[in-house]
């Protein structure tokens, strides 16, 4: 069974492939849901396997997507991610074809530092 730190490169590889803002300073704001859907096919199936399905109604209290969030956060307490927060009000998210509601009211956002 993965670890969060089991995916901190991919992680990393993930923010790092943002695209750029206008300023090569700029790192883009991205949620747990959107770092889910770019992890690698392998590891993002792995997870929804392991974890479950994310989002409201799933039934999942630590889904794959509260696993990458934990995964950020340790990335945060290395230095190298900035956490923030914000409502997602409804929000809907595809990844894989299957679409999924934001499942707390409170949504953890991060960019790379």
């Amino acid at each position: 069974m993965l670890m969060p730190n089991d995916i901190l490169n991919e992680v990393r590889a993930v923010l790092a492939g943002l695209p750029a803002g206008k300023a090569p300073h700029n790192h883009h704001w991205v949620n747990a849901y959107t770092i889910l859907a770019r992890l690698p096919p392998a590891v993002r199936q792995q997870l929804f396997h392991e974890r479950g399905a994310p989002g409201a109604g799933s039934g999942n209290h630590y889904s794959a997507a509260s696993f990458v969030a934990t995964a950020c956060e340790n990335l945060s307490k290395l230095g190298e991610v900035e956490v923030d927060f914000m409502v997602p009000d409804n929000a809907t998210y595809t990844i894989d074809g299957h679409v999924f509601q934001a499942g707390y009211q409170l949504c953890g956002i991060y960019q790379r530092k």
